[in-house]
């Protein structure tokens, strides 16, 4: 793991409320509003904290509005994506394989990709990424969630519901709660006491649902339930974006938005 990739773990208490984790945003910046919309709605006392679980930029046509959405935030946490870490680290500059898990060989548009986010978001907002978290774990009503990009041993690990039981605990066997993002595939399996859990994409969803994907927790009374909630946004609305806009790799992305597959 880079040197540059976080290893502290970091200690957040939340004693009402709710916990919204929102991840793989990848520069969608309508289907962050529709999130957060839904989200707010009819929240409590305690309000809502945000948990960023990794990738709000790249591959979307909003990189620098959905930055600065994220940054004017109140109440959020920011965890380290395997894309802000590419854009931190910049391994693509010089064409080497860095993405270690989906593609056998890298797109030449997602290079492109890349290079242009960079120079939409200006140095500043790169160097802001590269103090996010490797991961949070949080208390939450006396339990224990544990959020991470890929896994808390790397942001390009890919964790499945299919990932048999006993593998599950020897790995991930410390908390109550494990968080996952970056495959844009949500479940939710339990075992034993624990839960496991993959929030899904709020802007580039892989498993065939196009709405926008969330993870919210939420403390009613003494007790903490969670859910993963589905939401309509204006998909025509980004579509317009991309093409009207110079995001490389444009098509590629149009067709993940339409089918919501990595298909195309």
């Amino acid at each position: 793991m880079s040197s540059i990739f976080k290893t502290e773990l970091k200690m957040i208490k939340i004693e009402s409320g709710r916990l919204a984790v929102i991840s793989d945003i990848h520069a969608n910046f309508f289907a962050l509003g529709a999130v957060r919309a839904d989200a707010e709605s009819g929240a409590g006392r305690g309000g809502v904290r945000y948990c960023c679980n990794g990738d709000c930029v790249v591959l979307g046509p909003e990189p620098k509005k959905c930055m600065e959405e994220l940054r004017a935030m109140k109440n959020i946490d920011f965890i380290m994506g395997n894309n802000e870490r590419y854009l931190v680290e910049k391994p693509y500059s010089n064409g080497r394989k860095f993405h270690s898990d989906t593609f056998a060989k890298i797109p030449e548009g997602y290079l492109k990709n890349l290079e242009w986010t960079e120079r939409e978001l200006g140095p500043e907002p790169i160097a802001f990424a590269s103090k996010f978290a490797k991961t949070i774990v949080y208390d939450f009503l006396g339990k224990t969630i544990c959020v991470s990009h890929g896994s808390p041993f790397s942001d390009e690990d890919i964790v499945t519901p299919m990932m048999p039981e006993s593998e599950m605990l020897a790995k991930f066997g410390e908390y109550d709660y494990y968080v996952f993002g970056h495959t844009h595939r949500p479940f939710a399996v339990k075992a034993g006491r624990r839960h496991y859990i993959n929030a899904g994409s709020v802007g580039a969803p892989l498993d065939g649902d196009r709405r926008a994907a969330y993870l919210l927790f939420e403390a009613r009374g003494n007790e903490l339930s969670f859910e993963i909630r589905r939401v309509e946004y204006d998909i025509d609305a980004v579509v317009d974006s991309l093409k009207t806009k110079p995001v490389p790799w444009s098509e590629a992305l149009l067709a993940m938005l339409k089918n919501a597959s990595i298909g195309m």
